[in-house]
């Protein structure tokens, strides 16, 4: 007892398995190439990463450098010695120049300004401390004067004779 349509029947199974073959077979290739596409995309975060990473330490040590030399910078005009601190600041700053080199500029470039600027603020570093020697030089001869000033003024008051200024 077949049915009178069982050759329709049979041939609506056999197109619903073939889309369905085809189907699966689709999800199965698209699940293949996602998962090599990932593995591919992977692979390449790991890659900048790592690039990324070498960049930030390199970034760390610049930075502890011109720590360092910020540290020399200051220790200038304290009394203690200057040239050798001098000469000590100049070659931390030769180094850093050259570590700031050898990287790309747009990874160092705040760096790359405040060394530029250096030269400018040990100039004024050292001028305010030529500055400071003056004013103390002015300050010592006003006082002078100033005591030179009170002893003629006492000499003359003794001898009787005043001088109103």
């Amino acid at each position: 007892m077949r049915s009178q349509n069982h050759q329709e029947v049979g041939r609506a199974y056999r197109q619903f398995s073939s889309y369905l073959v085809i189907g699966v077979a689709i999800a199965v290739l698209s699940f293949i190439f996602y998962r090599h596409t990932a593995l591919i995309e992977v692979d390449r975060i790991v890659t900048k990463m790592d690039e990324y990473d070498k960049i930030y330490v390199r970034q760390t040590e610049i930075i502890h450098q011109i720590d360092s030399l910020y540290f020399y910078t200051t220790l200038l005009n304290t009394n203690l010695n200057d040239a050798a601190l001098m000469n000590v600041a100049n070659h931390r700053k030769q180094e850093l120049l050259s570590a700031i080199g050898k990287m790309n500029s747009g990874d160092v470039r705040l760096c790359k300004m405040l060394m530029m600027k250096y030269n400018g603020f040990l100039s004024v570093k050292d001028s305010i401390r030529i500055l400071k020697l003056e004013e103390e030089l002015v300050k010592s001869n006003l006082m002078k004067c100033m005591e030179e000033n009170r002893a003629i003024t006492r000499m003359l008051r003794m001898g009787g004779k005043t001088i109103n200024r």
